[in-house]
């Protein structure tokens, strides 16, 4: 269990770095800075949604922290009931929670989510850390369920 926390806790922390030195340079210049040339930009957006400015709103706010809330509270109760026994089901449920709980600093400390990797060779959402966490490793977890081959275990 302590080692799921330093995860979660390295994650979270790596996170808010960014986000802070994206707080830090980028929104204070308004300008965006190149990161891996003809691929990626850095930039500062304001998110008020979820995942990619997915069900934007200020008002969803209040919803978003308590959904985080209640996912964290999910994860902590399947990690210590032993529900999800797997070892890679576990690490991955204890990643997306921590991109949760980042995010969800955002929206009580700022008001909404900060996004900064624009990509430059294709159309995609402006994204940061947090997100790449959640949305990398729920695609791990889906897969490692439905392809591990335990029969209930």
């Amino acid at each position: 269990m302590v080692l799921y926390l330093l995860l979660g806790a390295g994650v979270i922390a790596l996170d808010q770095a960014v986000k802070l030195y994206i707080l830090n340079t980028v929104a204070v210049t308004g300008k965006s800075v190149e990161f891996i040339p003809k691929i990626m930009r850095l930039v500062f957006v304001r998110n008020y949604g979820a995942a990619f400015s997915f069900l934007s709103g200020r008002n969803a706010k209040v919803f978003f922290i308590a959904v985080a809330f209640v996912f964290v509270a999910l994860v902590i109760a399947a990690l210590k009931t032993g529900f999800i026994s797997g070892k890679l089901e576990r690490l991955c449920l204890v990643l997306i929670a921590a991109g949760g709980i980042s995010n969800c600093i955002d929206r009580i400390v700022h008001g909404y989510v900060v996004d900064m990797f624009s990509t430059e060779f294709m159309s995609f959402p402006i994204f940061n850390v947090a997100d790449i966490f959640i949305t990398v490793f729920t695609f791990v977890f889906a897969g490692s369920m439905l392809f591990s081959g335990r029969d209930g275990d």
